[in-house]
């Protein structure tokens, strides 16, 4: 394997792991041990860890838009452009060799670099900077400068204490300078980046309380509507009841065993957010059977639906305001009566809910009526644009309405 080709595996193993060590991070699994065996990455997992969720998101899109050969291209571009200036600096200064003025460039573009990269990405460790933090850099940049003249009076043949005792303050001074130029760039660009990051947390703070008000408002709208829907059936079904009991029907025994059912499923499933298709599907059946002892052979009904749809979670007071506008406005109104018939069936990810009457017709119900409005606003609210109601006219005669709800 050549050496470029084991260079860019390197490259692309390092990059590899830091993401995964990223992506562990965020999803709150502990790091493994057998990564962090290393000092250097220990050291890697805890500044991470100090990170917030967006300086890992961005440090992430960092990594990525220097992946594989873009990376090592714009690394080998930097190390061309300060050989380059590195050229300038030795026919600007001809004191300087043309190596040494090359190692110099180098050594100051590419620490400069790693500053910056620190300080953008670990700005809030730059908040504070201890005395000793300051005299630690202060004396880096004196002792890069002691060495680097060491080595330049070695290049020339010259006894390095000679050098450092002719030009040794100089080169300290120089170097001390250096770093104090360093540490306010860096704390420049610190001070900068911690102010965005404070306005970008506090915009996503904002969206994030907005987006929970939001969502509250939407759940209490819905609750509202369900509120209106419960007392709508609850007081149609008592009326049916009464006019069963003014007639002495001897029914009144099956028919109380229904009433209870029924009062007891509603009881239980208008009110959360939540219901399944089969605790619907039970509400409705008590209460046909309700409004079939009033309406005698004058309705028909029928619930067809497979144990697997039977399970879908659905949102409550739906599908039984349409067959309750089926009876009302499709049955009732007609006086052969007529039949109704529930269905549920999917498509992909579509739960298909079908309410069916052989009733009076599309002329004769109020399309734009109450239970019909409440249907398409919560519809509206619970699921936005990946729901749908649909209304059209059965065969021979009556009213189809069809619920397309998201599976989920």
């Amino acid at each position: 394997m050549n050496p470029l080709r084991r260079l860019y595996l390197g490259y692309r193993a390092w990059e590899d792991d830091y993401i995964a060590l990223l992506d562990a991070l965020d999803a709150g699994r502990p790091v493994d041990a057998s990564w962090a065996r290393s000092a250097y990455r220990r050291k890697a997992v805890r500044t991470f860890e100090q990170m917030s969720r967006t300086e890992r998101a961005q440090f992430r899109d960092f990594v990525w838009r220097f992946r594989g050969w873009r990376g090592l291209a714009c690394l080998g571009g930097l190390l061309v452009a300060n050989c380059v200036l590195g050229l300038v600096v030795h026919l600007t200064w001809p004191q300087f060799g043309p190596y040494e003025a090359i190692a110099l460039v180098n050594m100051i573009v590419l620490c400069c670099a790693l500053g910056i990269v620190k300080a953008w990405f670990g700005a809030r460790r730059f908040l504070s900077l201890s005395p000793r933090k300051l005299l630690f850099v202060l004396l880096l940049g004196m002792l890069g400068g002691l060495v680097g003249g060491t080595l330049a009076a070695l290049s020339k043949g010259e006894a390095p204490l000679d050098f450092i005792r002719r030009a040794g303050v100089t080169i300290a001074i120089g170097g001390s300078i250096a770093g104090a130029v360093y540490l306010a760039a860096v704390g420049l660009l610190a001070g900068l980046r911690n102010r965005e990051l404070a306005a970008l947390n506090a915009k996503l703070a904002a969206e994030s309380e907005r987006e929970r008000l939001s969502t509250q408002l939407v759940e209490s709208r819905l609750r509202l509507l369900q509120a209106q829907v419960e007392p709508h059936f609850l007081f149609n079904t008592l009326g049916a009841v009464q006019q069963l009991a003014e007639r002495g029907a001897p029914e009144a025994a099956a028919l109380t065993g229904h009433l209870i059912r029924f009062l007891r499923s509603s009881m239980g499933s208008f009110r959360p957010e939540s219901t399944t298709l089969d605790a619907e599907l039970g509400l409705i059946d008590s209460y046909l059977q309700i409004m079939q002892m009033r309406l005698g052979r004058r309705l028909a009904f029928r619930i067809d639906a497979s144990p697997e749809l039977r399970r879908a979670p659905i949102r409550p007071t739906l599908l039984i305001t349409l067959v309750e506008n089926a009876v009302k406005h499709g049955i009732e109104p007609y006086p052969a009566g007529g039949t109704i018939g529930v269905t549920a069936s999917a498509e992909a990810d579509t739960l298909i809910l079908e309410v069916a009457d052989t009733g009076t017709g599309m002329a004769e119900l109020p399309g734009s009526g109450q239970g019909l409005a409440n249907v398409r606003e919560q519809l509206a609210l619970a699921y936005g644009n990946r729901a749908g109601l649909e209304l059209f006219d059965n065969t021979p005669h009556g009213v189809v309405a069809r619920l397309h709800l998201p599976r989920e």
